[in-house]
């Protein structure tokens, strides 16, 4: 049985350009797990990079970039080695979906 682990999980998502517009979207995920007994402990930290580029003949050209960083701690069920994937998922999906909102 593991007493703890480190992992990163990245995600990029971009509008490819040769238009007038562009952009990307990506997300850096750093987690730790320590194992207590029946319960592990999960610390995340995601970092989300953003820009965003246009251009029009009527307003000219616009590009935004930025960056945020958040972190959230958990305690969630152990079963096996194998739960890790499913509780450090649920984590990343979750602040995925925080951090999206945010912006």
């Amino acid at each position: 049985m593991l007493k703890g682990l480190v992992g990163l999980t990245m995600v990029g998502l971009g509008v490819t350009p040769g238009g007038k517009s562009s952009g990307a979207w990506d997300s850096i995920h750093v987690f730790e797990a320590t194992d207590r007994a029946r319960m592990t402990h999960y610390k995340l930290t995601s970092t989300v990079i953003l820009h965003l580029s246009n251009e029009s003949d009527a307003l000219g050209e616009m590009n935004l970039s930025g960056n945020m960083t958040r972190q959230v701690e958990a305690d969630l069920p152990f079963e096996s080695d194998a739960s890790h994937v499913a509780n450090v998922g649920r984590l990343v999906e979750d602040m995925e979906l925080k951090m999206r909102n945010l912006l």
